[in-house]
């Protein structure tokens, strides 16, 4: 994309950014809040521009394999998938996007979703 902004610490673009996020799942967990975060802090994006480069990571990391879930707090799993949000990684980028847009851009909404891959870590249900 030409134009893009440009992060103010790493000096990469926000597509080479998104590009990357996916990386992050080989070591741990990726909470939307970070998501929001790196669009906020590094590249000072708002409004429109803000969301949109949440929705796009969102889209970036379940297209690398990554699964939304929530604490597995209680259970004998770390992570629990969540499964309200559909299959297709557009479809689910949309309904969490609505979502967000409800709560009126809660923090706490951003802390509560997560993206994990697949593995002995994540439960398909609370057991």
């Amino acid at each position: 994309m030409m134009n893009e902004p440009i992060d103010k610490v790493y000096g990469r673009t926000v597509s080479e950014w998104i590009a990357s996020m996916p990386a992050e799942l080989r070591t741990h967990a990726v909470s939307l809040w970070h998501v929001s975060a790196s669009g906020a802090n590094y590249f000072e994006l708002t409004g429109i521009d803000l969301r949109n480069f949440i929705e796009r990571g969102i889209v970036a990391l379940l297209g690398a394999g990554a699964i939304p879930v929530k604490s597995g707090k209680g259970t004998s799993f770390e992570w629990i998938a969540e499964q309200e949000y559909g299959i297709d990684k557009n479809d689910i980028a949309r309904v969490i996007m609505r979502q967000w847009d409800a709560s009126s851009k809660d923090d706490n909404y951003l802390f509560s979703i997560w993206f994990a891959l697949p593995g002995p870590y994540v439960g398909n249900v609370a057991t």
